[in-house]
């Protein structure tokens, strides 16, 4: 008998969706002292895909917002 294969994988996460770490678990925000300027830093890495993705730079920058108001509701930073 052949070998089964199994693929288990999580359910992807929108391009620009922004929410708590419990609720996006495959995102992860990287570990700094500053960790305002960590998530400034880990946005620009991927806001080039975003915009050949479609992404408008208004859109963009509307997530990149709501990213910084989610850390600071969360006593983040």
């Amino acid at each position: 008998m052949p070998p089964l294969y199994l693929v288990l994988a999580k359910p992807m996460v929108r391009p620009l969706e922004v929410g708590p770490y419990d609720d996006l678990s495959s995102r992860s925000i990287k570990d700094a002292s500053d960790l305002s300027a960590a998530v400034d830093s880990n946005f620009n890495a991927i806001k080039r895909g975003l915009l050949e993705e479609g992404c408008t730079e208004a859109d963009v920058e509307v997530a990149r917002e709501q990213l910084h108001r989610l850390s600071k509701e969360q006593g983040w930073y």
